[in-house]
């Protein structure tokens, strides 16, 4: 279309999701160890998600560094997932929590200490975003609008599509850098505050305003 194109963010509530929430009452209910990283997804647990090569590159970690693997939500990959889970031997590391409410699912970024999406199609991925605005580092993939989000080495890592060895290393260097996390932790906070709720409701009421003008202006 030959008209001017304008991007307003989704836009998150940082007063609902942010670093101050003790989510320490969400490893208690879902057995998840306190004393070694829990690495996060929430997603649909379905297959344009690609939460198995999420899995995978958890098992591949695994050989060399103690960590948990949390998989927030439902889907009809389930099953699989779960099946997968166990053949490759991880059971004990990988936590499948189900649906978790709005009112929880603050505190379980707060719970983790770093996020992961291998989905290659987001359009604006607000679990990111969630993840970001509770002080979360990103291990992302490198497609979609999510390298919008996720600048290579400053709040996380960007990994090519399908590259589960790229991703299993990543996580390695997250689990043993805990410093490093919690800096590129610090950044995704800094980076998460264009994208706040008010932000959004300026950017709608800049555009109202100026298609009032624009109508004004042409009587």
């Amino acid at each position: 279309l030959n008209i001017p194109v304008i991007s307003i963010t989704n836009g998150i509530d940082l007063e609902v999701f942010n670093p101050n929430k003790n989510g320490e009452y969400m490893r208690e209910r879902f057995n998840i160890p306190k004393d070694k990283p829990a690495f996060l997804s929430v997603n649909r647990l379905d297959k344009e998600k690609r939460i198995d090569q999420i899995i995978r590159a958890s098992a591949k970690a695994m050989k060399d560094v103690d960590f948990s693997l949390v998989l927030v939500g439902k889907g009809a990959e389930a099953g699989n997932l779960k099946k997968l889970v166990e053949e490759l031997g991880i059971s004990k590391s990988v936590f499948f929590t189900g649906f978790v409410s709005d009112e929880d699912l603050p505190f379980i970024y707060t719970a983790s200490d770093c996020f992961v999406i291998a989905c290659p199609f987001e359009l604006q991925s607000i679990a990111t975003m969630q993840a970001m605005a509770s002080a979360l580092p990103v291990i992302a993939v490198d497609a979609g609008a999510l390298p919008h989000l996720v600048e290579n080495n400053k709040n996380g890592f960007l990994f090519p599509i399908g590259d589960i060895f790229a991703r299993a290393e990543q996580i390695i260097f997250m689990v043993k850098n805990k410093e490093k996390r919690k800096s590129m932790g610090f950044e995704s906070l800094r980076m998460v505050t264009t994208h706040g709720i008010e932000t959004m409701i300026s950017q709608y009421a800049n555009v109202y305003n100026r298609a009032v003008k624009h109508k004004n202006g042409s009587k």
